[in-house]
């Protein structure tokens, strides 16, 4: 009779570990633009690239309580890339 609470409960627990996982690739999806965005800071497509990945990342690290306390810091380097943006051109 409770079967579907228990089907909820399993639901719960793999998007958490779906989230979990999907917000450490993010993680590490910046590192490795923000390393090639310091070696060539003139490179337009890695603006371009590392721009939609923080937007990306805003959205999966709000689902993701484990890393929801890097939403600030996310917007910081988002500004951050926009002065970038706007003294190369």
């Amino acid at each position: 009779m409770l079967d579907f609470m228990k089907l909820q409960r399993n639901k719960k627990t793999a998007t958490d570990a779906q989230n979990d996982a999907e917000a450490n690739d993010i993680s590490a999806e910046i590192s490795v633009l923000e390393q090639q965005l310091v070696a060539t800071p003139t490179n337009s497509e890695i603006h371009k690239t590392l721009m939609l990945t923080y937007n990306r990342a805003l959205k999966i690290y709000a689902k993701n309580k484990n890393h929801r306390q890097h939403i600030d810091t996310v917007f910081i380097k988002i500004d951050e890339l926009r002065n970038i943006i706007r003294k190369s051109l």
